[in-house]
């Protein structure tokens, strides 16, 4: 199952979506113009959790789409102006290495 990021000025939305386009599970988090990246990160991380729990299925892989400008070869965020904290940092990268954590120390 694929999960799906929407990032946008005023909150974080994640979702699953079957083949026949059904929401299967979906959660929000506020964000906002002084939203910390790492608090965001961890939101996101958070929700992705808790859909593929709730939708009993594992997650292998996650589309990421955002209000603003991300280069598409690193998927760092540029100049974001809702979003001032995020510019420069990687959510592609920072997401991999925040899922792989929080599977290590689970043990799954």
């Amino acid at each position: 199952m694929i999960a799906a990021v929407d990032i946008g000025g005023t909150k974080v939305a994640v979702g699953a979506v079957d083949s026949h386009g059904k929401v299967l599970s979906s959660q929000e988090s506020p964000t906002g113009y002084d939203c910390e990246y790492t608090r965001g990160l961890d939101a996101i991380v958070s929700m992705l959790e808790d859909v593929a729990r709730n939708t009993g299925v594992e997650l292998s892989g996650v589309g990421i789409g955002s209000n603003g400008p991300v280069n598409p070869f690193t998927g760092d965020f540029g100049e974001l102006d809702f979003l001032p904290k995020w510019r420069g940092k990687s959510l592609v990268k920072d997401l991999a290495r925040g899922v792989a954590d929080r599977l290590a120390r689970s043990g799954r």
